[in-house]
């Protein structure tokens, strides 16, 4: 992208001056232009009118020697008339023919229907004839030479009432005016037909064929050239035809055929030339004359002149510029480039990319360089003695920030300079140092209490900010931290402590418990076996009844009365020693039975042999229940023993228990103990 700034100050001025030129430029260009185009303009219409005007002259004299020519053309058919029918004023009506139509005669020969003379007379002058004969207010054609487009003749029709010709006629009067029949141009005269009355009987007609006339006038106006290539058209806008001019298109089919009236000025484009007409109509032929100019034919010298104007011009800049450019260079480039030269080694000074002091360059003369590096010399004079001073005061500047690098912060800049700015600096870094001394002092004093165990006091941040500010900030909240700890500690030592020994009085009671619990479990564990001794004994005892009764029964085999009570007497001592059970009073209760039924064995032997009988098998049942009982004793005692050997561990924790209950006061005491020695 194009940069104005990185230019040099010749071509800056080239371009600065390029825009104005290339304005002046332009608007020159368009006031040539427009020149050229008002002169083009002008002289187009100037040789316009003037070939309208040799075209007006053209079609004037032809027509008059039309009209003339048709009025010899009438002599010429009347004498045509009067050499055939001896006369060619004698005409009169004498009643209707036999189709109805005016019987006609001229010197009594009847001329209705009669076409000879009128044929011979157009054979000769190619000229068309017709005679009207009057019927009341009509007249009607009773002989013609004009035929149509099929050969047939033009007869027995009427005169138009609207025709211009017929009240002239009526009146008596000559009418000669254009007209086209069947395709063809005639002028047309008309010559009234009076009898010796004076009234008018008919028409005499003659048609002077156009054709002729056209063809000159194609000829003559053809080869009229406005300019050099501009020409003359004309237009029929009834028959919408050329009639001079070969186009194979209508003309209404024109951008401008409905703009044409008489001198009017039309501008329009055919085939890319611009074209300024006017429009001539004339009225005898009913024709619309264009003089046609194109306006390149009249602005091509001008153009050439606008060029060579042109050309000039661009000569006269470049040449301009150039001189410009040259000048600029010798007379403010070279010395500004010298001085730019020197201003920029000053400026190595300034960097410290130089140590020699210097002045700038001097061109000669008494114009504005002069002025500038005079000025720019007295600049730099103070401006290194101003140096001088800064390098001083950065060089004690240097020297404090070393000191506070060190840690030292009672340290002052004393050196002083014409910098504003740097003074200004120096102050504030000053009142810095003090400020941060004072804070630092500050800050030490309550740090040392805190080291003392002193968290009473806070730091007084004042309008301190930043940095410094979020430290006086931490250290204070360390400090209320701190204190907000030791109560916190000391709380919760109070608690702990209480919880200890609430913990130390729930673990002696548990001690207690479960060695009350284990000696209670040793008093069942002994219970249990002397229980299970007793079972064996039971089931030894059972199985003595069993062998008795075995032999009960075989001395009821012998004696079946007795063997009989016998055997009830085993069977309800089996029965109440079931019920027993573990208790032991079954053998008391089945002795007891016994006792009864021996006696009742004595009334009913037979009731013992059954009982008997029954009572193998009760004990028998007895000895598989007391076998299963032993069993689920066996396994109580076991779990018995497990429930001891828990309550043992049960021992052993809480002893542990009390142990770091007994440490966990201990710690309480001394954390509290370190609490209260502190201040907060």
């Amino acid at each position: 992208m194009f940069n104005l700034k990185r230019i040099s100050i010749s071509k800056k001025m080239i371009v600065i001056n390029s825009p104005i030129i290339l304005v002046l430029v332009i608007a020159l260009f368009i006031i040539i232009s427009i020149y050229a185009s008002k002169s083009a303009e002008n002289s187009a219409r100037l040789s316009i009118d003037q070939a309208g005007y040799l075209v007006e002259s053209s079609f004037d004299n032809l027509l008059g020697q039309l009209k003339r020519n048709t009025e010899s053309s009438m002599g010429v058919f009347k004498y045509f008339l009067e050499s055939y029918y001896g006369s060619f004023s004698e005409f009169d009506i004498r009643g209707k023919t036999e189709q109805g139509y005016p019987a006609y005669y001229l010197y009594d020969n009847l001329i209705t229907g009669e076409t000879a003379v009128l044929d011979r007379f157009t054979d000769t002058t190619h000229d068309i004839a017709t005679i009207f004969a009057r019927d009341g207010q009509d007249f009607i054609r009773v002989t013609t030479s004009l035929k149509d487009e099929n050969g047939k003749r033009a007869i027995w029709t009427k005169l138009d009432r609207n025709h211009p010709a017929y009240n002239l006629v009526l009146e008596g009067k000559t009418y000669i005016g254009k007209a086209t029949l069947f395709g063809n141009d005639y002028l047309t005269f008309y010559d009234p037909i009076k009898d010796s009355s004076n009234n008018v009987t008919g028409i005499l007609f003659i048609g002077y064929n156009l054709k002729p006339a056209y063809e000159v006038l194609k000829e003559s106006v053809g080869k009229i050239k406005i300019g050099t290539n501009g020409y003359v058209t004309a237009i029929d806008k009834k028959k919408d035809i050329f009639t001079i001019g070969n186009y194979d298109y209508k003309p209404s089919s024109l951008p401008y055929a409905k703009e044409l009236k008489d001198n009017s000025i039309i501008r329009y484009t055919y085939k890319g030339d611009k074209f300024i007409a006017k429009d001539i109509y004339n009225q005898d032929l009913g024709w619309n004359i264009i003089i046609n100019a194109i306006e390149n034919d009249y602005i091509k010298d001008i153009l050439t002149l606008r060029t060579i104007m042109f050309i000039g011009i661009i000569i006269f800049i470049l040449i301009f510029f150039t001189t410009v450019n040259i000048v600029i260079r010798m007379a403010v480039v070279l010395p500004l480039h010298k001085l730019t030269t020197s201003i920029f080694k000053f400026f190595d000074y300034i960097s410290h990319k130089s140590s020699n002091e210097m002045t700038v360059y001097k061109p000669s003369g008494k114009d504005e360089l002069v002025e500038i590096s005079e000025a720019i010399n007295e600049q730099m004079k103070k401006l290194q003695a101003g140096l001088r001073e800064d390098n001083n005061l950065i060089e004690e500047s240097l020297k404090v920030s070393e000191k506070v690098k060190k840690g030292y912060l009672d340290v002052a800049i004393s050196s002083s300079t014409n910098n504003p700015a740097l003074n200004s600096l120096k102050d504030n870094i000053n009142d810095t140092f003090a400020n941060l001394s004072a804070t630092m002092q500050n800050i030490l004093s309550v740090v040392e209490k805190y080291s003392a165990n002193d968290f009473r006091d806070s730091i007084d941040a004042g309008s301190l900010e930043g940095e410094l500010l979020a430290v006086i900030n931490g250290i204070n909240l360390m400090g209320s931290r701190i204190r907000e700890m030791l109560h916190t500690s000391m709380n919760t030592c109070e608690n702990l402590m209480g919880a200890s020994n609430e913990l130390k009085n729930h673990v002696d009671t548990l001690q207690s418990s479960a060695e009350t619990q284990s000696h209670n479990l040793e008093k069942n564990i002994a219970s249990l076996d002397h229980l299970n001794q007793s079972m064996e004994q039971v089931n030894l005892r059972a199985k003595d009844v069993v062998e008795h009764s075995e032999a009960i029964r075989n001395i009821i085999d012998v004696i079946h009365d007795v063997a009989d009570q016998t055997d009830l007497l085993a069977l309800n001592a089996a029965i109440e020693a079931a019920r027993a059970g573990e208790h032991g009073r079954g053998f008391a209760v089945v002795a007891d039975e016994v006792r009864k039924l021996a006696e009742r064995t004595q009334k009913n032997l037979q009731e013992i042999s059954s009982n008997t009988n029954s009572l193998v098998e009760a004990i028998n049942d007895m000895d598989r229940a007391i076998t299963a009982q032993t069993t689920e004793m066996q396994e109580m005692h076991n779990s018995i023993l497990e429930l001891q050997s828990v309550t043992e561990s049960t021992v052993h924790v809480a002893v542990s228990t009390k142990e770091v209950s007994d440490k966990v006061n201990q710690i309480s005491t001394d954390i509290m103990n370190d609490a209260s020695s502190k201040e907060f």
